[in-house]
């Protein structure tokens, strides 16, 4: 078994682990009360959030073994420390530095999201939920409801924010970058491909040169 350092930690499926995920899934579907609640999403669209947010119970130990996806327990394992010990340092001054940034400012915006339990595998899944639902309503304005919802029904979307990985905050920042590009609100759109370049360099790279070309062209 993967060891995780926490002796509390529920690493084996069990009821533990489900009065664990139920508890988490009640704390989203609170959440989603309370934005439908404010208007952030529409009460026709409540009932496919609902079921939307099931989807972490079909991830692990349900279609494949947690250990498919090993990262999960490393993220699972520093949401944890954060809670126990606070937020950690984020460094870029070494290769190793930079390394251990991606995991701890992925884990640091997955502590953000309030939860009952991050004792199990799946529990940062429940983040990444709210963390999808939230680029729902970041579109819902600027998209039609129903295409935004199209595509999070991906198969590849529903895995990946079905886990406890960093993906859907990847999708995250570079939705609001690109629409923050497009809305010439360049400030922002930077911050976000900063944050992209600790998560995932690769993509951050891809931005800039977006974001250079679009100043270039503009300027013309």
């Amino acid at each position: 078994m993967f060891n995780t350092g926490n002796s509390e930690f529920i690493n084996e499926f069990s009821s533990l682990f489900f009065i664990s995920e139920i508890a988490n899934y009640l704390c989203v579907v609170g959440i989603l009360i309370i934005l439908t609640r404010f208007k952030l999403v529409e009460e026709k669209y409540f009932i496919f959030w609902c079921l939307y947010f099931l989807t972490p119970f079909f991830g692990n130990y349900v279609l494949f073994d947690p250990l498919y996806m090993p990262d999960q327990y490393i993220y699972t394992n520093t949401v944890n420390d954060i809670r126990a010990d606070g937020l950690p340092e984020i460094g870029l001054s070494n290769y190793d530095a930079v390394r251990n940034s991606v995991t701890n400012l992925s884990s640091i915006f997955f502590s953000f999201v309030p939860l009952f339990s991050n004792l199990t595998i799946t529990s940062v899944a429940f983040a990444n939920q709210i963390y999808t639902l939230l680029i729902y309503i970041y579109l819902r304005n600027k998209i039609k409801s129903w295409e935004i919802l199209a595509l999070l029904l991906l198969p590849s979307f529903i895995l990946y924010s079905s886990v406890s990985l960093r993906e859907v905050l990847i999708i995250f920042f570079t939705v609001i970058s690109l629409i923050s590009l497009i809305e010439k609100k360049y400030l922002v759109s930077l911050l976000c491909i900063f944050l992209i370049f600790i998560f995932k360099i690769q993509n951050s790279i891809a931005l800039l040169i977006m974001f250079f070309g679009v100043l270039v062209f503009s300027n013309r």
